[in-house]
């Protein structure tokens, strides 16, 4: 790597963090150019400095300050951005960089499952975070329209509907959907039936008296897929600070 890179991505993370100027924030800007310098490929280097300028342009452009400083979030987030390939992972890394700078609620946990994903498990849960917005925006429409609205929403969270979106191949979606389900992104939720059930009966006056109990059946309905709190949090954190 040239000096002349080297000092760039110095101070491009110097400029990230300007906001917290403290002795540890300038000792940690420093390792992190020299160890771009010394362990990193060329590569490598300029896919983090790539991270590390695009997130401070997200940060521009919403005209934010960045107020939070935490090197177990920022060094591994660095260290595992540097090794993506993918475009659109790439932005994801950018976002969460974005957000790891302006948020105290980045888990250290989404570093290693970003880490863990591939482009068209990044699609799927994208996806699935547009039918949890929409669907929750409708939650206090209590009108036969927005009752509609919901319920089709929730037809396309079947696994054959977003296969169908996303036109994916059959093997490639159910690879992805695994994964997403050992991360615990996505979950398949628990649906409730209820049935009545005779409890006693009895035959007075001619007339037959029947008492029921209210019965409630409770089974995961493994042909849908949904977000998880986590996964909501995450997609959120991916997307930057405007999220």
């Amino acid at each position: 790597m040239t000096e002349e890179n080297k000092s760039g991505l110095g101070a491009t993370f110097g400029e990230i963090i300007k906001v917290v100027v403290l002795p540890p924030a300038k000792i940690i800007g420093s390792w992190i150019a020299e160890s771009l310098s010394t362990n990193y490929s060329q590569w490598r280097a300029n896919q983090a400095n790539k991270v590390i300028e695009s997130a401070g342009e997200i940060l521009v452009e919403l005209g934010l300050e960045p107020t939070v400083f935490k090197p177990k979030i920022l060094l591994p987030l660095i260290e595992q951005a540097s090794l993506e390939d993918d475009d659109e992972l790439t932005k994801k890394w950018i976002g969460l960089f974005a957000s790891s700078v302006t948020r105290d609620s980045i888990h250290p946990s989404y570093l290693k499952i970003l880490s863990e994903l591939v482009q068209s498990e990044a699609r799927i849960i994208d996806h699935l975070y547009v039918l949890e917005v929409d669907f929750r925006d409708l939650s206090d429409d209590k009108t036969y329209d927005g009752r509609l609205r919901k319920f089709k929403i929730l037809k396309r969270f079947q696994l054959d509907k977003v296969k169908e979106s996303l036109v994916l191949g059959d093997e490639d979606f159910s690879r992805s959907i695994d994964n997403l389900l050992r991360v615990r992104l996505c979950d398949h939720p628990k649906e409730h039936d209820n049935y009545e059930v005779v409890v006693s009966s009895s035959l007075d006056d001619g007339e037959l008296n029947i008492d029921t109990e209210s019965i409630t059946s409770q089974y995961t309905d493994t042909a849908t897929i949904r977000l998880t709190n986590l996964g909501m949090s995450f997609v959120r954190a991916c997307l930057g600070p405007n999220a």
